[in-house]
């Protein structure tokens, strides 16, 4: 029964792997990845804006950006076992292996390159959405234009993935993603 439930787990895995193969999946994912970093840009750009435009002060974004990075980034301090100075000369010799666990000490390191890149990150993003209270209204324009038309290649990316199709309109489409880029960050708040 074990054997036969082995042969039936890699005839599925052999299948997808084929499937995977011939529907292109490896440039799909190429894509997707691209284009999500690619939509990462404009759609930082708009969610400051909208921080921005309803008033949130730059406390609350700075903080709103920190727990942002907490998700994204690795954290910038681990824990490292570091031999102690103690001997175990004196412990008994069947408890040895307890003692040799017992010699460490738990000692927290920082990573000093993390925590620059993670300051760094945040002051550049601060610095963006100080400037981006300052954007013309046909940059505005511009950048919806971009984050919508972004989010609709990884939708569409994904539903030849899943092969799915849409029953969305265009319009409803337009609408669900105006409402992702201008009420997300504001929740997020």
């Amino acid at each position: 029964i074990v054997g036969r439930k082995f042969s039936t787990l890699f005839v599925v895995l052999w299948q997808a792997l084929i499937r995977f193969w011939w529907d292109d999946g490896f440039s799909r994912a190429a894509a997707l990845a691209y284009t999500t970093l690619f939509a990462m840009v404009p759609i930082t750009a708009l969610s400051l804006l909208m921080y921005s435009s309803f008033g949130v002060d730059g406390a609350q974004i700075s903080k709103t950006v920190e727990h942002v990075l907490d998700q994204i980034l690795p954290p910038t301090s681990a824990v490292e076992f570091v031999p102690s100075n103690k001997s175990d000369e004196t412990v008994p010799e069947k408890s040895k292996t307890v003692a040799k666990i017992a010699n460490y000490n738990l000692q927290t390191v920082k990573n000093e390159q993390l925590i620059r890149l993670r300051d760094d990150i945040t002051r550049y993003l601060l610095l963006l959405a100080d400037h981006a209270r300052t954007l013309g209204i046909l940059t505005i324009t511009v950048l919806f234009f971009i984050g919508i038309s972004l989010l609709n290649t990884i939708e569409s990316a994904l539903n030849t993935v899943w092969r799915t199709a849409s029953s969305l309109s265009l319009g409803a489409k337009v609408l669900s993603f105006w409402a992702v880029i201008t009420l997300g960050p504001l929740l997020m708040a």
